[in-house]
């Protein structure tokens, strides 16, 4: 259990729908691409592929976290969603897709801070008035990293338009 998350994303998360052709390897590869690339530890959490009348239905959840410090870790989530998926070329598909971003801080991840009033009280007073600051600079970079990521997704999807 983690001491305490601030989301960078909406609830929802951050959502994008296309249809349409699009390079399926590059958007699997550059997305893992960057996450490994920004010092991300990368996880295929889920995969699923299966036939069915009209093209396959592909799914991927990708996890990535970065520990910044030993009190700060960076975790985002990135769910594909394909439907319809049918091979044009050796790199192209055509179908829709759904990818839903979520991104949040993870404050005390190792959750060193154990779970009663007194300690809660230090808990908070520690994250709202001795590191404030510091919160904010790591909410601001997880926030740009974020951003960065659902625009090369974008880019990549557009591509073929």
């Amino acid at each position: 259990m983690v001491g305490r998350v601030e989301k960078v994303t909406p609830g929802a998360g951050l959502r994008i729908r296309h249809k349409g052709v699009f390079d399926l390897d590059r958007l699997y590869s550059e997305t893992k691409n960057w996450i490994n690339d920004h010092d991300y530890g990368f996880q295929e959490k889920e995969y699923s592929d299966k036939k069915k009348d009209k093209g396959k239905e592909i799914k991927y959840v990708f996890i990535g976290d970065k520990i910044t410090t030993s009190y700060f870790n960076y975790h985002m989530e990135i769910i594909l969603e394909l439907t319809e998926i049918n091979s044009l070329s050796e790199n192209l598909v055509s179908g829709n897709v759904k990818i839903t971003l979520h991104s949040r801080l993870e404050l005390d991840y190792m959750n060193h801070w154990s779970a009663n009033t007194v300690s809660d009280f230090f808990f908070n007073f520690y994250n709202n008035y001795i590191i404030k600051e510091k919160v904010g600079n790591q909410l601001e970079t997880l926030e740009t990293e974020t951003v960065e990521l659902w625009d090369l997704i974008k880019d990549i999807l557009e591509f073929n338009r």
